[in-house]
């Protein structure tokens, strides 16, 4: 179980009292973490070891200022410390804020606003009760000595997280999530092919988890059996999964928010329409705290923010920038905290429309690339299926290069929607003219 609010209470109270002695901390934050877990770890469908985790963590901040200047260093506080090691811990913290000191910034101040309720139905299942349900889900799907999970490990956590400043701010949210990491595989006697896969969840479904790991079990078969791509191959990219997340918000996202603008490297500014000259789909983008189902979700951010949901694109048009307190300070804006999730509109194209001409869809990266500055889109594909306008053929070992400067406006997204950990959004993407290689 977590320490209780009583033991906290004493603990903040020491901890206080020692910052407080050391005249050179100007102010401090202090990040309570309670997580609990429970774990199931599996060779193939055989349970090796559970496990019942339980920890509470106290990450520290000072902040030192210095003619006009703020600096800040960082350390992990522990009750089984002396008050000489801590007091040791301040001072080396001290010392470091002096050697990166940035331009004077204040902290957050409370306010009424309270944090969005993180809502799942594993907080009413419970920790052991999920992983259980959750294993069961997992193996009520059809595996052989062919294919199969070679290792599966499932962790199902309860996260409390506590915000607590110098200047009175003391804000708090709580969350339950899961993981799976899967090793699907796919032997015969000739040869073995392994993908790895991650599935992540704040709602238990049982269908839904069956679901993902038929599929990926359907994709190691296909890695198995997949062909080289076809020499000279001329059609539409669309990506698919996890990765259409990344092009988005590497591109177009990532660029709004107050540090970019306040450093000087953003494309984009307010009012600009980023996808002009172009016939594809307009983006609609917000970010906020929370989307059901996506475990990043979280009602504050680092320095204690809560956070609320913002317009960042309308119909290709950049709306208004996030970011966090140091940089909303500077830029003399309303900081809005670290928005963990995006959602995105979806586009006016079905999945099958996409299929009426030959395209090659992408499902693995080795690592897609997105660079905001020169444009690159692209990268190694491990998985991949190309649809010669009838059928389609798995291939892999090609590399795609396209520039999102150039195909911004002529994107098409995908009626249909998904959820990942950060996102949710069509779950295809379409890239007219990019070279397949």
């Amino acid at each position: 179980m977590f320490e209780s609010e009583v033991q906290i209470k004493l603990i903040m109270e020491r901890l206080i009292n020692l910052l407080k002695e050391n005249k050179q901390v100007n102010d401090y934050k202090v990040i309570i973490n309670n997580k609990e877990s429970y774990q199931l770890f599996f060779v193939q469908d055989k349970l090796e070891t559970n496990r019942l985790t339980d920890s509470t963590s106290y990450a520290v901040t000072v902040y030192v200022d210095v003619e006009g200047k703020r600096g800040s260093g960082n350390f992990d506080y522990a009750t089984y410390l002396t008050d000489e090691e801590v007091e040791k811990l301040i001072e080396e913290a001290v010392f470091n804020a002096k050697l990166a000191l940035n331009q004077f910034y204040e902290l957050p101040v409370p306010t009424d606003d309270v944090p969005v309720a993180l809502k799942s139905n594993i907080s009413e299942l419970g920790l052991a009760e999920t992983a259980e349900a959750v294993a069961k889900a997992i193996f009520s799907v059809p595996m052989d000595d062919v294919c199969y999970s070679a290792a599966t490990e499932i962790f199902i956590y309860h996260n409390k997280t506590r915000v607590v400043n110098s200047v009175g701010l003391d804000t708090s949210d709580e969350k339950y999530y899961g993981e799976v990491e899967l090793v699907p595989t796919y032997e015969t006697e000739e040869k073995e092919v392994e993908i790895y896969h991650m599935v992540r969840f704040m709602e238990f479904d049982a269908d839904a988890i069956a679901s993902e790991v038929k599929e990926v079990l359907d994709l190691a078969k296909a890695r198995f059996f997949a062909e080289v791509v076809p020499a000279g191959l001329n059609v539409p990219v669309i990506i698919d999964g996890y990765e259409v997340e990344n092009v988005i918000r590497d591109y177009f996202v990532s660029d709004l928010n107050y540090a970019s603008e306040y450093t000087k490297t953003n494309l984009f500014t307010v009012g600009q329409d980023v996808q002009e000259n172009g016939t594809g789909d307009k983006l609609t983008v917000k970010a906020g705290p929370y989307v059901k189902g996506a475990c990043n979700s979280r009602g504050i951010d680092v320095d204690g923010i809560v956070l609320k949901e913002v317009s960042l694109i309308e119909n290709g048009v950049i709306k208004s920038q996030c970011g966090n307190n140091q940089f909303g300070y500077y830029m003399k804006k309303k900081p809005t905290g670290v928005l963990p999730v995006i959602m995105v509109e979806p586009g006016k194209t079905s999945f099958d429309e996409m299929k009426k001409a030959p395209y090659l869809r992408c499902v693995r990266f080795s690592a897609i690339q997105i660079d905001r500055f020169n444009g690159l889109v692209g990268g190694e594909v491990r998985l991949g299926f190309y649809f010669d306008g009838e059928k389609e053929i798995p291939v892999t070992g090609f590399t795609i290069t396209g520039n999102m400067h150039e195909i911004k406006g002529n994107i098409v997204l995908s009626k249909e929607m998904t959820t990942y950990s950060g996102y949710y959004g069509p779950k295809y993407i379409s890239l007219p003219n990019v070279k397949i290689i």
